[in-house]
Parts: C-alpha cells; sequence; structure tokens
C-alpha cells in the first residue's frame, strides 16, 4: 500500500518575527530561544511503500540427516524521504502484525517489530520482518509508525511561547490471509 504524506514546514524565525514571539523560559515542554532560532522543523515529504506479507515454506536442520518444513510470514517495506530536517527527528518504526480474534472483538498484535531508525534527510528507509506462520489461516500486514517533532505556538495572556509537539502518524499495509 502507497501513501505519500505532506508535513506542515514552517521556519521557526520566521513564525517568530511575523507574530511576535517571546520565548518562554519557564515551561519545561517550551522550545529553547536558541533551538527555535536555528531550527527549521518539518518533515517535509515522505512516500510510505508497505509490501503484502508472503508465506515462505523452507526445511531447516532439525536433528542429523532429518529436516522439518518451517512456515515463516515475510513482508518487505520501506519509507523514501525527501526534505527531512534534523531538528523534526523524524523516525520510522515497521511493526509485522498478525489479527487475534476473541469472543467479542478482533485486534490486531506485534509479532516482530524492528529498532526505530532515524529518517534520512534525503532517501529510503527499509525493512525486511519475519515471523513464524501461526497455524491455521490468518491475517497478517505490515504497519509503519513515523513519528517527528512539530513546532507549535501556545497563546498564555497575548504571550505566545514556542512549544515542541510530538505527533505520530500510524500507516497499515494491505493485509493478507495466510495458511500455514
Amino acid at each position: 500500500m502507497r501513501s505519500v504524506q505532506r508535513l506542515t514546514i514552517a521556519t521557526a524565525t520566521t513564525l517568530a518575527a511575523a507574530i511576535g514571539v517571546v520565548a518562554a523560559s519557564s515551561p519545561a515542554s517550551a522550545a529553547d530561544a536558541s533551538d527555535v532560532a536555528n531550527c527549521f522543523y518539518g518533515v517535509g515529504i515522505y512516500d510510505t511503500n508497505l509490501g503484502i506479507p508472503r508465506g515462505v515454506t523452507a526445511s531447516g536442520p532439525v536433528g542429523p540427516g532429518q529436516t522439518l518444513p518451517i512456515s515463516t510470514v515475510v513482508v518487505n517495506g520501506n519509507i523514501d524521504v525527501a526534505g527531512n530536517t534534523s531538528c523534526s527527528e523524524a523516525s520510522v518504526q515497521f511493526r509485522l502484525q498478525t489479527k487475534e480474534c476473541g469472543t467479542f472483538r478482533c485486534t490486531w498484535r506485534t509479532k516482530a517489530e524492528d529498532d526505530t531508525v532515524l529518517l534520512p534527510v534525503d532517501g529510503r528507509a527499509t525493512t525486511e520482518l519475519r515471523t513464524d506462520c501461526r497455524i491455521g489461516t490468518h491475517s497478517y500486514r505490515l504497519q509503519a509508525v513515523v513519528t517527528h517533532v512539530e513546532l507549535t505556538f501556545e497563546d498564555n495572556n497575548r504571550r505566545w511561547y514556542p512549544m515542541q509537539n510530538t505527533i505520530t502518524n500510524t500507516h497499515e499495509g494491505l493485509s493478507d490471509k495466510i495458511s500455514c
């Protein structure tokens, strides 16, 4: 599944000059004045390409001279990035999930995930995740969680304070039923 995201990009100094921002010194969550003046906040553009999970059957050694078929679910995905900036601290984590159903509802459970990776300024973040295939027919999907920091301004008694807010965007790929 493919989706293109365009996030708002704003230069902190331009906004600060345009609306007469006063940097907060007391709120712990407010951006430091030097950060605001020197940072360009925004992720730019990123394009998620989340593959469809597929079942893979291979044989592996069990004991001397013995082999046993092993069923595995494999999925590939990537995020192409253009115009990412360092102050946004944009990162991604890929997760391979399976749908588990109980008596009253179904939920997606993470079976495999990679480490959180900082997105490059320009380039691609890739993954290949694997998990053991559950016996029976089950749905699997790839999920990408993109997190970044955005600069916003809070009005406090007509004094505008810059704030850094963490934004999380979750992207789900197409699911597929795989029998093992």
